[in-house]
Parts: C-alpha cells; sequence; structure tokens
C-alpha cells in the first residue's frame, strides 16, 4: 500500500483486509496505491483521497512594502515571508493550539501573497477531533497576529468557515450530495446508488439494479411480445375471414349464373330431346 502527497510518501506490506494511517495531516490529498498480489496475479487499484478536516479561510492585512516576487511560489521571498508569517502566529498562539500543531492535527496553509500592502491568503486546518469552534480559533488566531511583529490591520483581517461544497474541494463523489457543516462538510450518495465505503461516506458511490429493476424490465419484455403476438394472430385471422369471403361470394355468384342459364332453356327441349305437345 502507498500514500503519497506532494511532501509525503508512505509505504506498507499487509495481508490484512484493512490498514489504518495515522499521523496524517489533515485536509491534504494524497494518492493511494493498493497493489494486490493472489496466485501469481496482481492487481493494481490508485485513487486519490483527501483526509477528513475543517477548513478556515483567512486574509491578513500586512502594512508593509509588497515585492513583485510574492506573487511567485517558487520565489525565495515568497517562502521567506511564508516562514516568517507562520513562524509568528505559531509562537503566540495558545499551548493548546501549538501542541496540535506539534501533533499535525493543526496545519497553516500559505496560498497567496497578494498586493495591497501585503495580504497573505492562507488556511487554518484541523483534524475533525480537535475540540475547536469557530469562534476561538478566530480568537485565538486574531490575537496571535494581533501580538506578534507583523503590522496586522487587524479590521481588514478576517477568517470564516470555508465552503467546501461551494468552492468544489470536497472530495464527494460525483454521484454523491455535498452538505455543508461548519467548516467541514457530509457526503451522501444519491438514491440508486450503493455506498462501499459506508465508513466514509459518500465517497464510493456505485449504481445499483434492484431486482424489481430487472423485474419490470422482464414484464415489459413480455407485455411487448404478447401484443405483437396478438397483432400477427389478428391479421392472420383478417386474411382468413377474407379468403373464405371471397371463396363465399364466388360460389354464390356461380349459383346465381347457373340459375340464369337453366331460365333460358327452350321449353320441351330437355337434354338433347324434343317433343310435341298433345
Amino acid at each position: 500500500i502507498k500514500l503519497k502527497s506532494k511532501t509525503v510518501e508512505i509505504e506498507t506490506t499487509t495481508y490484512k483486509k484493512r490498514h489504518t494511517f495515522t499521523q496524517l495531516y489533515p485536509g491534504v490529498k494524497y494518492t493511494l496505491t493498493v497493489e494486490m498480489t493472489s496466485c501469481k496475479q496482481k492487481k493494481v487499484i490508485s485513487k486519490m483521497i483527501t483526509t477528513a478536516a475543517r477548513v478556515y479561510n483567512a486574509e491578513a492585512y500586512i502594512q508593509e512594502l509588497f515585492l513583485p516576487s510574492y506573487e511567485n511560489t517558487c520565489r525565495p521571498e515568497f517562502k521567506s515571508m511564508s516562514a516568517k508569517f507562520r513562524k509568528e502566529i505559531e509562537k503566540n498562539l495558545p499551548k493548546e493550539f501549538q501542541a496540535y500543531i506539534k501533533s499535525k492535527t493543526m496545519r497553516l496553509v500559505i496560498n497567496a501573497i497578494r498586493k495591497g500592502s501585503v495580504i497573505v491568503v492562507f488556511d487554518i486546518v484541523t483534524a475533525l477531533d480537535v475540540p475547536s469552534n469557530t469562534s476561538s480559533i478566530q480568537k485565538s488566531f486574531l490575537n496571535a497576529l494581533q501580538k506578534s511583529t507583523l503590522a496586522v490591520d487587524l479590521k481588514r483581517t478576517h477568517i470564516v468557515e470555508a465552503n467546501a461544497c461551494l468552492q468544489g474541494t470536497d472530495s464527494c463523489s460525483a454521484n454523491a450530495t455535498c452538505s455543508t457543516e461548519g467548516a467541514s462538510y457530509t457526503c451522501a450518495c444519491l438514491e440508486g446508488f450503493t455506498d462501499l465505503s459506508p465508513a466514509v461516506p459518500g465517497r464510493d458511490c456505485y449504481a445499483t439494479k434492484p431486482t424489481e429493476d430487472v423485474d419490470s424490465g422482464w414484464r415489459t419484455a413480455v407485455i411487448v411480445l404478447g401484443v405483437i403476438l396478438g397483432c400477427v394472430l389478428l391479421i392472420i385471422i383478417i386474411i382468413a375471414l377474407f379468403i373464405t369471403e371471397r371463396y363465399r361470394i364466388k360460389r354464390h355468384s356461380t349459383y346465381e349464373i347457373q340459375q340464369r342459364a337453366e331460365k333460358f332453356v327452350p321449353p320441351g327441349v330437355i337434354g338433347n330431346f324434343y317433343y310435341k305437345g298433345m
């Protein structure tokens, strides 16, 4: 089994049907590859997965000179500013939040640095089991920014719950619904689809064909076949009646012609013989 992200790659071998990976960052996309070997046959399954998380979108306005190189995430200036921003926040967070970061159940993701003066666009990502709500997240991080050496304009800085369903960052199946729940979301397979991973609902939804649908199909086929056979039988009956009627008319016409012929036989003629009256 392989689990790979942009920065991490984990590989393990197991003979069990289930395996649990621990110490994974929340809200991270991984490529999961499972290689199964049985009776000298090999099968490989690969898919994208995202670890469950609560996500908060944030923007911090810092009053300092903007450098054009901040817009390029590959440039040293961007990386240096991101590291400085992250360090200033983390050291001023409450101790329990620092512990969450250390245990990989909370993380800061710097997405971009924009002009105006300097706007740091970042996400606060926590595991679902972290006992914090939106209010405590907002209060703790705003206080950390205020205590930092960064010249942050708190009036223009905001932290809000992310709407993964609206933003399209959810991991729900294309055959599932996505419902926002605070800073997280839930997925549920659509009607007519079976959930193959009920432990993580709405991620693997496959179409099902209920027995009643199959029976309905057979019933429809039988009805159609019955109608066709009925039509064929009706055509045969009509043809038979037509032939019978023609035969009856022909016989009737022949009989009438014969009767008319007999009316025109001269008196005294019987066969080829004549007779005289007394």
